[in-house]
């Protein structure tokens, strides 16, 4: 059985797509199609927003570290150590309105985080403060 022009030319092109196709970097597999991803692969596809609505509880500004801070709209990681920076040089708020001090949070940011914030007593005994990098920027 003899092959004509056309049909080896088209054998030739399937072939070489193959070819090339084995040789393309390949995702890796990290689930199969159909089975549910891993809670944590759940939760690192979740938006800033949806993590601060799974908080169980808000943010204690006396409390939270850099990380918790960056959960609040408009905080990211810049902003959240100028406000471990100011805690720590005030010994702890004493108002959610301190954080006026901190640059880059105005009255509508401050507005836009207050339903997420809680303080706890800045003089309480036994006060579990999350450590502030040595490298912050201040104000």
């Amino acid at each position: 059985m003899a092959f004509s022009p056309a049909e080896r030319r088209v054998a030739a092109v399937v072939f070489l797509v193959v070819v090339v196709a084995r040789w393309l970097p390949q995702p890796p597999v990290t689930q199969w199609p159909g089975e549910p991803a891993s809670e944590v692969a759940q939760v690192e596809q979740l938006s800033k927003a949806e993590r601060l609505a799974a908080r169980d509880a808000p943010i204690d500004l006396n409390l939270a570290s850099a990380e918790d801070l960056t959960l609040l709209p408009g905080v990211g990681p810049a902003t959240a150590e100028r406000i471990l920076a100011l805690r720590e040089r005030k010994g702890g708020f004493e108002s959610v309105e301190e954080l006026l001090a901190v640059r880059g949070i105005g009255e509508a940011r401050l507005r836009a985080m207050r339903p997420h914030l809680a303080l706890s007593d800045p003089n309480a005994e036994g006060l579990q403060r999350s450590p502030v990098r040595a490298d912050h920027q201040r104000e």
